[in-house]
């Protein structure tokens, strides 16, 4: 098997990372990488980012991380370890961030790194309501902190799983997030991983949309709706993880929902997000996702296509809301975006 005459698309790489491939094609791919740098330097970019959080290190030795007094590991995965902790000197409870320790060699370290701080600048800019504040982003034995207010709550899928709700209240926590997201589109700000556990509700019952690790000013992207995406293979070795974190990779965000741009690895810009509202918005609703695929090939062809899946069997939901998510979700009003493919 001859491998690919130019690099591939790295959506074929993580492809071959989640097994969804036919054999020719991996092994294609495979010897790609084998006598490729630069490729096989993403490959292992890739795994890093979209590895399972159940390898999470355990928490530090140290009873506190700079000023602030740990309590206990709230959750971990990919990108870090978050705790909450005491800020001694405020007097009050917060939620940090830690980027984890042990992701491969330095310089690897370093890129991950650029993406926590750039989430602490893009939350120290907004400043909604039901946008989660940001409070702190500083260095600790080499790693990057980020300390955020400490929402006394939960992600709205553990939110929906602790009693049922009715569709007006999944509604309502909905369009306080929406806020939030507007607020940060006012700003300049893409998320670009807006999904159900990224929004927070708190049990006073505000809203908070979270995790802008994602998130780029949409200014300090050259990329716009019209401009080609470049590939990796325009860049060395050393640039591939500074490519991941400003390019609109699929690696960058979650697959369900995902929009057709990101499935493309197309520029993004807000109309990501809306799509991606209306994704989790619908998996909300309806308890179901909307769009089927059983690997990330078959999902990806479904989201781009515009496959909706049949509207469920909920029928106290109102024509207007489901014809509203019908036109987010429809792909025809990103044709330049589409023509792409």
């Amino acid at each position: 098997m001859n491998p690919p005459a130019e690099c591939p698309d790295e959506n074929l790489f993580v492809q071959l990372i989640e097994g969804a491939l036919d054999d020719p094609t991996r092994d294609a791919l495979t010897l790609h990488a084998d006598t490729c740098p630069a490729c096989a330097d993403l490959l292992v970019d890739l795994a890093l980012l979209l590895r399972p959080p159940d390898d999470a290190p355990p928490p530090p030795a140290a009873a506190s991380i700079g000023r602030y007094t740990i309590s206990r590991q709230l959750g971990a995965g990919g990108m870090g370890v978050v705790y909450e902790a005491i800020d001694p000197t405020l007097k009050r409870s917060v939620a940090l961030k830690v980027l984890r320790a042990d992701v491969a060699e330095e310089e690897r370290r370093t890129h991950l790194q650029a993406r926590l701080l750039r989430e602490a600048q893009a939350l120290a800019a907004l400043h909604h309501p039901n946008v989660l504040p940001v409070y702190d982003a500083f260095t600790w034995k080499d790693q990057v902190v980020l300390a955020v207010h400490f929402v006394d709550g939960d992600p709205v899928s553990t939110w929906l799983a602790a009693q049922e709700r009715t569709w007006q209240e999944r509604l309502h926590v909905f369009l306080q997030a929406g806020r939030g997201l507007a607020a940060a589109h006012q700003a300049g700000i893409v998320h670009r991983d807006v999904k159900p556990d990224n929004i927070l509700v708190a049990r006073s019952g505000a809203v908070f949309m979270a995790d802008f690790g994602l998130a780029r000013t949409l200014s300090e992207d050259d990329h716009t709706l019209d401009a080609p995406t470049p590939s990796h293979k325009q860049a060395d070795t050393h640039d591939l993880s500074a490519s991941l974190l400003t390019r609109t990779g699929v690696v960058l965000g979650t697959p369900a929902y995902m929009s057709p741009e990101q499935h493309l690895a197309l520029p993004t810009d807000a109309r990501t997000d809306i799509f991606s509202f209306a994704a989790a918005l619908f998996h909300t609703l309806y308890d179901l996702r909307p769009f089927l695929g059983a690997s990330l090939h078959e999902l990806s062809e479904a989201v781009t296509q515009g496959r909706l899946r049949p509207r469920p069997p909920r029928v106290d939901i109102p024509d207007a809301l489901n014809a509203t998510l019908a036109v987010a979700l429809a792909p025809p009003h990103r044709p330049r975006l589409l023509a792409r493919r």
